[in-house]
């Protein structure tokens, strides 16, 4: 099972790195948003585990097309910034904010299922 808790942290993180990049000249674009949904660390336990593991569940798939989506909205947001649209890839990164917060609520609802799946 997926540590739920520690995949939600690892997305904050992300977050504010993608938003430190917009605000700062020299800042590189995280790693990750440069990678495919399918390639990061949370993809590769998606494809391998989790949705083979959850398949049962509405919002795991749905957890399949938020992080796709997020991962779409990333490559633009560093698309926008490298051609100096810095306006633009902020309100991009608003935008993210709210199917980020989807995200975490999708997860969170995954790993109470996954809970009580477990104590029955």
């Amino acid at each position: 099972m997926v540590n739920f808790s520690l995949a939600k942290a690892k997305h904050a993180i992300w977050n504010v790195k993608l938003t430190t990049f917009i605000g700062c000249n020299n800042a590189a674009a995280p790693e990750n948003c440069l990678v495919s949904y399918r390639d990061c660390q949370f993809g590769k336990w998606l494809y391998t585990q989790g949705l083979s593991g959850y398949r049962t569940l509405a919002e795991m798939r749905e957890i399949e097309l938020v992080h796709r989506q997020l991962h779409q909205m990333a490559l633009e947001v560093i698309q926008l910034k490298e051609a100096n649209q810095i306006q633009m890839a902020q309100e991009k990164v608003i935008e993210m904010q709210i199917v980020s917060q989807r995200m975490m609520q999708l997860m969170d609802k995954v790993a109470q299922t996954a809970t009580v799946s477990s104590q029955n």
